[in-house]
């Protein structure tokens, strides 16, 4: 076997690399063409386990939820928008824009509307703020699913709940929590909060929304003491640390109210006797 003129000009310039090449080619081409022929089929035999592996055995449905989805989210003078429609699909949700086009206002509508405090939007301090420049009243309705086993009051709501949230800038404010057909079912701030512990929505919670404020400032902050704040929020744990409180509360007014009961029957008793 000769080298090609190629071959020897690279042979001089590796300093006989090629020759190498050459001498490992002239003492074993059959063990090469073998190992190279064992090492097709065991490729063949990889993308063969490779394909098989990558088949689903089960069948891909798609599936969606029954409750707490959000279908739309309506705003009047809200923010920066005189008037805004936003309807949602069942799944992921990219909503995109230039900056100041009023991205960051859904989600703020979307934490007032369901009884969210102005704080936690970190976009201002009080409700009022939030309506728009020369206007007085700002309204917001908010639609979530109401559908399947778990559902909320089903025979009164319907398959959506229909949450309105109206106020001015004297600072009034109030709900009307409707059912699909528009009808007032209640306005009363408890309910709404039974309707969102019902599908286990949290509008504080950094976890389900997190704004970019609270996202800079987690990432920046070096204080163990605002990180642990942040994981309290997260796992719920100062919500419950709250419930626990106030059925602790309401364990003393009902000890209090017992115990006035007890004194009045005794009372009683002695006076009948």
């Amino acid at each position: 076997m000769d080298l090609s003129d190629d071959e020897v000009l690279y042979d001089k310039k590796s300093k006989g690399k090629a020759s190498k090449r050459k001498n490992n080619e002239e003492s074993g081409p059959s063990k090469k063409r073998t190992k190279d022929r064992k090492t097709e089929d065991n490729s063949d035999d990889d993308d063969d386990d490779f394909n098989l592996t990558q088949q689903a055995d089960f069948d891909v449905q798609t599936r969606e939820a029954d409750i707490g989805i959000i279908e739309r989210i309506s705003m009047k003078n809200f923010m920066c928008h005189s008037r805004l429609d936003v309807r949602l699909g069942p799944h992921v949700n990219f909503v995109v824009g230039r900056n100041g086009s009023g991205k960051s206002a859904i989600v703020t509508a979307l934490v007032v509307g369901l009884g969210g405090k102005a704080s936690v939007t970190s976009r201002g301090t009080t409700i009022k703020s939030f309506i728009k420049n020369g206007k007085q009243t700002a309204e917001l309705e908010i639609h979530l699913r109401n559908r399947g086993a778990d559902a909320y009051k089903p025979t009164e709501y319907g398959n959506t709940i229909i949450v309105e949230r109206k106020f001015t800038k004297d600072g009034g404010s109030g709900y009307k929590i409707k059912s699909k057909d528009g009808k007032i079912i209640s306005s009363k701030r408890e309910d709404l909060n039974c309707i969102l512990d019902q599908f286990n929505i949290q509008v504080d919670n950094p976890v389900s929304i997190l704004n970019q404020d609270t996202s800079r400032h987690f990432l920046n902050s070096k204080s163990p003491h605002d990180k642990y704040k942040f994981f309290l929020k997260a796992t719920q744990l100062e919500q419950m640390k709250a419930d626990y409180q106030t059925a602790d509360q309401h364990r003393e007014v009902t000890k209090e109210v017992i115990e006035k009961k007890e004194q009045l029957l005794s009372e009683n008793h002695k006076n009948a006797i």
